[in-house]
This record gives structure tokens, sequence and C-alpha cells, in this order.
């Protein structure tokens, strides 16, 4: 049962600090769940900043990739040549 506890938290992503903390709340049946909620809650936070930071790269490369031309040789890449420019 803790096995399938564990790998149900892994398949969310959780970290093994916060399936420590699930399992130690979880041998507590009488205590409020409190606890859980806010790690939860924060757990969702951070995925919710991950998406935002995914899309944003997402948005990054897609507009990386109308820089350069499918008729374009090496030489001519758009793409290449935007790397190629440093970052002021």
């Amino acid at each position: 049962d803790q096995l399938k506890f564990i790998k149900h938290c892994r398949s969310l992503d959780l970290s093994l600090a916060e399936i420590r903390q699930l399992i130690a709340l979880n041998q507590q049946p009488g205590m409020g769940c409190e606890d859980v909620n806010r790690m939860i809650d924060s757990h969702i936070e951070q995925v919710a900043l991950r998406i935002n930071e995914l899309q944003d790269l997402q948005d990054k490369l897609m507009a990386l990739r109308t820089s350069c031309a499918s008729q374009s040789t090496v030489k001519e890449c758009g793409i290449l040549q935007t790397l190629s420019v440093s970052r002021k």
C-alpha cells in the first residue's frame, strides 16, 4: 500500500521530501487536513509557475522558429544568426 501511495505521489510530481511529510501526516489520522491542504496548494502554485515558464519558453521558441525560412541555407539561417547575437 505504501509503495502505491509513493508511486501515486510521484505521478503528481511531488518531491521525496513532500512524500515523506505526507506519509508522516497519514500516520496521524486524527489530525486536521490543514497541513496536507497547505502542501498541495503550494505544489499547485509551483506547477502553475512552471507552466507559465514553459509557456514563455514555447513563445520564445516559436518566435525564433519564424526567423528562418525553410528555403534558406544554414549560412542564411535566421535561427542560427539570432542565437549567435550576444544578449545585452
